[in-house]
């Protein structure tokens, strides 16, 4: 998309084809349509179907003979213009192609996935008062919950109950719950707030957004982490792993997105 920030690995993806260029129109639809269909590729991939505005809305429409889905978003497209989808063996057993609309296309084993390790383990210098030592020092052991709210389905408010109450096994328990959630979320909490009862009132605490550093050192700091579920969590669950993190996940509950158990 235009404007999105070119890191080291975009870097070197242009070292590593014959010609890279960003789509017209300033992230207008219809300018980058007609260009797509101007160069008349022979194949077109897609990286973010359902988590990029500008590739998903792209993707409803074809511009190529063949055109295939990566898992920007793991999951099927469902749509008639993706004709393959690239998945782990990791992240789909035998009878995984039952869950697609496209044919998939089988990698082996692994996330498919590039990490910058140099984000993980080199330690935040930081003040003592800043907001990730805050939440660490301030709520006991904790559990967390990194996950958009959109994420939060009736069916996991028991499993959060479960965690606080150590019922998850193995030693995990935690004496609150801390969800990331920005500003504009209110709506969604209340909803969600309503839905609860008083236990859950009284021990889960949202806080807001965290820059990423910050957010890394939480995923490291805390007890565990919980995946949500039937829509479990993508990168966020890579990078809880990388940091040092623990997360809990019910694989069998999971309906897309089984990042976390691969």
């Amino acid at each position: 998309d235009p404007g999105t920030p070119v890191d080291g690995f975009t870097e070197m993806l242009k070292r590593s084809v014959n010609e890279t260029v960003v789509l017209p129109g300033g992230g207008n639809l219809v300018e980058a349509q007609e260009y797509l269909l101007k160069k008349q590729f022979d194949v077109v991939i897609f990286t973010d179907v359902n988590m990029s505005p500008l590739s998903s809305l792209l993707a409803y429409s074809r511009y190529a003979d063949c055109q295939i889905a990566l898992w920007g978003h793991h999951g099927t497209s469902a749509l008639s213009s993706i004709d393959y989808y690239v998945v782990s063996d990791d992240m789909e057993g035998v009878d995984g192609w039952e869950k697609y609309d496209e044919q998939l296309i089988r990698l082996g084993r692994g996330l498919g996935v590039i990490v910058d390790e140099g984000m993980f383990g080199r330690g935040i210098e930081e003040e003592p008062k800043t907001t990730a030592n805050k939440i660490l020092n301030n709520y006991g052991d904790l559990i967390l919950i990194p996950q958009n709210l959109a994420k939060f389905h009736p069916s996991f408010d028991g499993k959060i109950e479960q965690a606080l109450e150590g019922g998850l096994g193995r030693g995990l328990g935690g004496e609150r719950v801390v969800i990331p959630a920005g500003r504009d979320q209110s709506i969604n909490i209340n909803v969600i707030r309503r839905r609860w009862g008083n236990y859950l009132n009284e021990r889960v605490t949202f806080v807001d957004l965290l820059q990423h550093e910050m957010m890394l050192k939480v995923m490291g700091g805390v007890s565990f982490a919980l995946d949500t579920f039937p829509v479990g969590g993508g990168i966020t669950s890579i990078e809880l792993l990388l940091a040092g993190g623990t997360v809990v996940t019910e694989e069998k509950e999971q309906s897309v997105v089984r990042t976390t158990a691969a």
